[in-house]
């Protein structure tokens, strides 16, 4: 049985989003931990703000949208520097 082409651009697709939504969860849920207080296990983030919890920490870094827009990295950066100190987590990411 072959696969119509339009199936196998379909899965292409597809397959694209998932990683995308998997690298936002990724961030937000990074963010998150380290807002409240997690860390790795030789290294642990130095925060400008105390300790919240999980809903605390998405009400902040939603701001006044309904949820995080992590498609802008220039809004990462921002959030990045407000709320970890300089250095804390780098994050290089190039656009084209």
């Amino acid at each position: 049985m072959k696969i119509r082409q339009e199936y196998v651009h379909f899965s292409y697709e597809l397959a694209f989003i998932k990683i995308f939504v998997g690298w936002e969860k990724f961030l937000q849920e990074s963010f998150i931990s380290y807002m409240a207080g997690a860390g790795l296990v030789h290294y642990k983030p130095k925060l400008y703000l105390r300790k919240v919890n999980r809903d605390h920490a998405l009400k902040i870094l939603s701001g006044t949208e309904d949820y995080p827009d992590w498609s802008k990295i220039d809004e990462v950066y921002t959030l990045r520097n407000y709320i970890l100190s300089v250095g804390a987590l780098h994050i290089t990411i190039t656009t084209n």
